[in-house]
């Protein structure tokens, strides 16, 4: 037997239900999302909601999906970072 290729399902809709979650752009004055977003390269430019605190104690703005996308791709590299709320 061999392994399925792509996604199941159920991994297919969760992909559909966070891609239609709404991207609120920040207006001028308010803090922005500083994650750069592949592969386009640009900062995300999003609402920032947050504050990713790296290993070094350097601190970036993020929204909710970049920093849950961050703290993933750290966890992946055995890193751990901290979250906190704007």
């Amino acid at each position: 037997m061999t392994d399925p290729i792509g996604l199941t399902r159920a991994e297919e809709a969760n992909e559909r239900q966070t891609e239609a979650v709404p991207t609120v752009k920040a207006a001028a004055g308010q803090p922005s999302c500083r994650i750069t977003v592949p592969p386009e390269g640009n900062a995300c430019g999003a609402l920032a909601d947050r504050r990713i605190r790296w290993h070094d104690g350097e601190a970036t703005l993020a929204c909710a999906n970049c920093a849950m996308r961050m703290v993933q791709l750290a966890e992946s590299h055995k890193t751990i970072l901290r979250v906190e709320p704007l």
